[in-house]
């Protein structure tokens, strides 16, 4: 039968500090950010701005949900939480309100000239 006896050690010298490891999770919306509900602008014609609080992620809890990524969710300064696809940045906004007012001066316009209004 053999037997190894360990012998020796380990010098270090010098100095260290802590290693902090940060993962980054992007999202469109940072804090302070100026942005617009989508659906009334596009289903409404309004552009109505919301301010970005705070941020949340929010990650699946099922296991069955494994490499789905993390849900952002914003809260804005009246404490109300919006989904990520219900904001807008203000040209999108725009873009989607016009369409909307001009699809109600065409509907108009086709209705004057059904009724000989026009």
């Amino acid at each position: 039968m053999f037997t190894y006896t360990m012998t020796g050690g380990i010098s270090t010298a010098g100095c260290s500090s802590p290693i902090e490891l940060v993962k980054k999770y992007p999202h469109i919306f940072g804090l302070g950010s100026s942005v617009y509900v989508k659906n009334k602008a596009q289903n409404k014609g309004i552009l109505e701005k919301v301010v970005v609080k705070r941020v949340n992620r929010v990650f699946p809890s099922s296991p069955t949900c494994a490499g789905i990524a993390a849900i952002f969710n914003y809260v804005d300064t009246f404490n109300r939480v919006w989904l990520e696809e219900e904001l807008v940045w203000q040209p999108e906004a725009v873009t989607l309100a016009t369409a909307y007012w001009q699809n109600i001066a065409n509907l108009a316009q086709s209705e004057l000239e059904r009724t000989g209004c026009a």
